[in-house]
């Protein structure tokens, strides 16, 4: 329905991205060139070509290594990108590696109670889930849900959605009352 679009958007970004490695004002070690890759990148994920997707976000990935020191905040959303793309392709210990990778760089550059902290919270209370380990994700949508309510209050979309998760752990440890409360 919307592939037009998307086929759109993919000319726009690879003619970018020649653009900007031709040029030998930017070239392909820099932040433009990343940034290209990381958004052709997000395109296949969207797309359902995960391959192609992880291929991008790994060149994305070595680029912003020749120019930033380890934990930059331009990490922290790549880390993101590259665990997606593994949790959805089924590689769940290297999904948790870069979305763990993630969330340290969010709390180094943004503070222990910032959103995005949170988003990095439930992204991997998700993946625990998704794997089972339904004490692990507890624990993570919790620490989400703290930040949430901080930042959005409880009536907000996205804490609502943090208490979902909360008490789809709750079901599933059988812990039918305390899911209710959720």
């Amino acid at each position: 329905e919307n592939n037009g679009e998307y086929d759109e958007a993919r000319r726009h970004y690879e003619q970018a991205l020649t653009y900007n490695t031709a040029n030998p004002e930017v070239g392909f070690w820099s932040q433009k060139a990343a940034d290209n890759y990381n958004n052709l990148g997000t395109l296949s994920y969207k797309l359902g070509e995960y391959d192609q997707a992880l291929s991008y976000f790994d060149t994305s990935l070595v680029i912003h290594d020749s120019l930033f020191p380890e934990n930059h905040p331009f990490f922290a959303g790549l880390y993101n990108n590259i665990g997606a793309v593994h949790s959805i392709m089924g590689n769940y210990r290297k999904a948790y590696e870069f979305l763990d990778k993630s969330l340290t760089c969010n709390k180094l550059n943004l503070g222990r109670n910032h959103p995005e902290v949170a988003d990095a919270y439930a992204n991997m209370g998700i993946l625990l889930l998704g794997r089972g380990d339904v004490n692990k994700a507890l624990l993570h949508f919790q620490k989400a849900y703290a930040i949430r309510v901080e930042h959005y209050g409880e009536n907000h979309p996205i804490t609502a959605r943090t208490c979902n998760y909360i008490g789809d752990c709750f079901l599933l440890k059988n812990e039918f009352d305390k899911a209710y409360e959720w």
